[in-house]
């Protein structure tokens, strides 16, 4: 049945309150070094070894993310001091120990340099110091250096798989890149080599083509980050970038296969994770589902102008509802808050569709959804000030793996920055700048 309205109610001070806590949380995972202030998953991370200390995903470069929209949004000098505190040892590990923990590449954007780059640029946007532009162009050298060429020699590669948590991210960053540097070279490189994504359409057996992001133990992974939705929304940027149609044309069909794969109850849509999959489990959030599909979706819109991109992307969302998120936890939402996953994600996905269609119960599902993080957070006092810590399972298969991660994918930073979102958003002057991969407008 078909959520509708139910009054969801929340004020600016509890958000406010809620993300200063986060921000304890995670301040109290700073480490002092000989090479300045690291960010310790020590006691957080799930596991042994995890994604690296420095990573967007994990690590300071998606904390430096939070600490600058806590700024932009308060005009507090102490975040964009705490945000610039972190690059000496960021740099340092660049010059010194480059070499990182579980990176997808050395280049990857949520696990390596290029989404470390991402960080440092949004460092350059307020400062406009110019150790962090040096810092970038040297990043982009050692991308340019390490390219590949394919063996059709069309394009190039770094890892040979093409989801955005691959190679695609690394052209989606270089092309922001450029346009913030006004780099025409970087990309002129950047069209160049993702010339490699033309001839890698698959045809699926039930319709439609897709692209196989990364492979999984030879299954078809269908979830944004990973698979079809997101080498598709790469090629629409490569060709926003070039003019060239050739890269418009490599999206015919991706719509097709969603279509053919999409699983209905009623008017409920779910993706399976993995084809093919006799009893496949639907993910909802970012990374596998519904919340991740619609970045597609609106992108395609923006280039198409097609309106039944908009009707998909609001039957995406309305299905996630009608499966019992924020409340209700399934196969599809396991215990987790994380912006991959979980609630931070589905708290962006409800914003950016409010965002774009005005539509308050869209307002009304995100004010659901941040009530439930203020529900789930773990409240405790530290030196006389509370502090918020969200214990989680965020692998799903290791439900009594329990973390309280500070990162931006999957913990208090990516939540702290949603909710602050929700902040701005009632405060009447909405501030949102969106990582590469989020086709809905930013604000700053």
């Amino acid at each position: 049945m078909t959520q509708t309205l139910i009054n969801a109610d929340i004020t600016t001070d509890q958000l406010l309150k809620t993300v200063e806590g986060a921000y304890r949380y995670i301040q109290s995972k700073r480490v002092e070094t000989d090479h300045g202030i690291r960010y310790s998953l020590e006691g957080s991370a799930n596991s042994e070894p995890y994604f690296d200390e420095i990573s967007l995903y994990s690590g300071a470069a998606g904390i430096i993310h939070f600490l600058l929209h806590f700024y932009e949004v308060t005009g507090n000098e102490q975040y964009l001091q705490d945000a610039e505190a972190a690059f000496p040892y960021i740099q340092y590990r660049w010059k010194e120990a480059r070499d990182l923990t579980l990176a997808f590449s050395p280049w990857a954007f949520t696990t390596g340099y290029s989404g470390v780059s991402f960080a440092v640029a949004e460092l350059y946007k307020f400062t406009k110091k110019d150790v962090y532009k040096t810092f970038i162009e040297e990043v982009v050298d050692g991308i340019i250096a390490d390219v590949k060429a394919s063996d059709d020699g069309v394009g190039g590669y770094w890892t040979g798989s093409f989801g955005i948590l691959a190679d695609s991210g690394i052209f989606l960053e270089l092309l922001s890149l450029a346009d913030q540097f006004d780099r025409q070279d970087w990309r002129d490189f950047t069209v160049k080599t993702g010339r490699v994504l033309l001839n890698k359409g698959i045809d699926y057996k039930d319709g439609g083509r897709y692209f196989e992001g990364s492979s999984f133990g030879g299954k078809i992974i269908p979830g944004f980050p990973i698979g079809a939705g997101g080498v598709a929304y790469t090629l629409l940027k490569l060709y926003q970038a070039s003019d060239d149609r050739a890269f418009l044309d490599a999206t015919a069909g991706v719509k097709e296969f969603y279509h053919a794969i999409y699983e209905y109850q009623g008017k409920t849509i779910t993706v399976p994770h993995d084809l093919p999959n006799e009893e496949p489990v639907h993910y909802l959030g970012y990374c596998g589902g519904n919340a991740g599909l619609i970045r597609y979706l609106y992108e395609d819109y923006k280039v198409s102008n097609d309106a039944q991109d908009l009707v998909e992307i609001e039957q995406l969302i309305q299905s996630i509802v009608d499966l019992g998120v924020p409340e209700e936890h399934s196969e599809g939402y396991w215990h987790t808050i994380a912006y991959c996953c979980g609630s931070a994600g589905f708290l962006n996905a409800f914003l950016s569709v409010y965002q774009v269609t005005g539509n308050g119960i869209y307002l009304d599902f995100a004010k659901r959804t941040a009530i439930q993080l203020l529900k789930d957070g773990d409240y405790y006092d530290e030196n006389g000030q509370e502090s918020i810590k969200w214990n989680e399972a965020y692998t799903r298969l290791e439900p009594d793996n329990i973390s309280a991660p500070i990162g931006f994918y999957e913990g208090a930073a990516g939540v702290a920055s949603v909710l602050l979102q929700l902040y701005s958003l009632l405060e009447g002057d909405y501030k949102v700048s969106r990582i590469v991969d989020d086709p809905f407008p930013s604000t700053y």
